[in-house]
């Protein structure tokens, strides 16, 4: 087995996984695998929650035009049908998860925000705010296995009255390797529209 740390710049792209052709631009029905995500722990402020709590809307949306908003829950939790993920990204506070619809070949993005709801006095306190760990399993069209990426996001602060930052933690899971991928961001640096560019890697290979 070899083990190699190293620190890597990513393009503007950052860290992005998709399961379609990239070369195609964007997916569609027939060069599209689903996604499949299981959450394995999402807390705010300590207490248990559902992973919707944390998806953001598009500012200004008129949920009653776009049916894709006014199901997004169930989209979410993988109950309908007519929608799968087909890409995420890491944000600075985050995942932005981009869906597909079937049967139009439609694509909407919905955020997954750490600090979504977290009120001024919340970022205050000291410690941990909000916690939200996901599993992806990505096919591949050769029939190879699924590749497993585990998504550990942390975002809290470590003194009293600090300003908060997100952690976030991807373990690559391929079937003779692993791949870990630290993204640590700064506050001044850390929104929704951030993509970081920046991970420290630990790297397992010929397992």
């Amino acid at each position: 087995m070899r083990k190699l740390e190293y620190t890597l710049e990513l393009e503007s792209e950052g860290y992005t996984v998709l399961s379609y052709g990239g070369f195609t631009g964007v997916p569609k029905s027939d060069n599209c695998l689903p996604i499949k995500m299981t959450v394995l722990n999402c807390h705010n402020k300590a207490i248990k929650t559902d992973v919707a709590n944390m998806a953001k809307i598009p500012y200004g949306l008129d949920l009653g035009a776009k049916s894709f908003h006014q199901q997004y829950v169930d989209i979410l939790h993988g109950e309908n049908a007519d929608w799968i993920l087909a890409q995420f990204q890491v944000r600075g506070r985050g995942l932005r998860l981009e869906f597909l619809n079937l049967i139009t070949d439609e694509t909407e993005e919905l955020d997954l925000d750490l600090a979504l709801n977290l009120t001024q006095s919340d970022l205050s306190l000291r410690g941990n705010l909000s916690r939200l760990y996901l599993q992806f399993d990505v096919p591949h069209w050769n029939g190879n296995p699924d590749t497993v990426y585990k998504v550990f996001m942390d975002y809290g602060t470590i003194v009293k009255g600090d300003s908060p930052h997100s952690t976030i933690i991807i373990s690559e899971y391929e079937q003779y390797a692993q791949r870990t991928l630290l993204f640590k961001n700064d506050h001044r640096n850390e929104t929704m529209d951030d993509i970081p560019i920046r991970a420290s890697i630990t790297e397992y290979v010929d397992l």
